[in-house]
């Protein structure tokens, strides 16, 4: 089998690319599903007790109404505050960023950093609608905007690199 020739990626993040894949991390995290449950529960037996003791039905629609819409809002609030944050503080986010996928791992490069993680130091990759997510921890990943490859072919590329580097530890959408 031949060796694949390096894919390199330079790109720059912006608060919308942090905002979609926070919204996609934040929906995804099992944490934030017990939070949800607990606080239904709470508002369903608040308003079984204002129902048992014959108040009026329309306080704890409004309260379970309330409450509903501060959750939803808080899943979009929330990720947004959490980018335009990472902007204003990070260094990080502010220049070029340059990826060099091999077949020895993944190369990052910044104007204040460079680092090397080899294909074991990754945990699991997923591709999203704009985006390819290497993750090294639950939390911890790359973020590589699909806007940054020179063509479809070198997604490809990249894609069989990950399907050969990652086997059974990728999620990646067909063509």
């Amino acid at each position: 089998m031949s060796e694949q020739a390096p894919i390199e990626v330079t790109c720059r993040l912006t608060q919308r690319d942090l905002y979609a894949v926070y919204v996609h991390t934040l929906l995804r995290m099992w944490l934030l599903i017990p939070i949800v449950l607990c606080m239904t529960g709470i508002l369903a037996l608040s308003a079984l007790s204002d129902f048992t003791a014959h108040t009026s039905y329309l306080i704890p629609a409004l309260r379970f109404l309330t409450v509903a819409l501060a959750l939803v809002g808080l899943g979009f609030a929330l990720p947004y505050l959490l980018a335009r944050n990472t902007m204003r503080t990070s260094p990080l986010f502010k220049a070029e960023l340059r990826f060099v996928f091999s077949e020895s791992g993944v190369e990052s490069v910044t104007p204040a950093s460079q680092s090397r993680v080899d294909w074991s130091g990754f945990h699991r990759v997923v591709e999203l609608k704009e985006f390819v997510l290497l993750y090294m921890s639950s939390r911890v990943f790359y973020i590589v905007p699909k806007r940054s490859f020179s063509g479809p072919a070198q997604l490809e590329a990249l894609k069989s690199l990950l399907r050969t580097k990652m086997e059974g530890k990728v999620r990646l959408r067909s063509r």
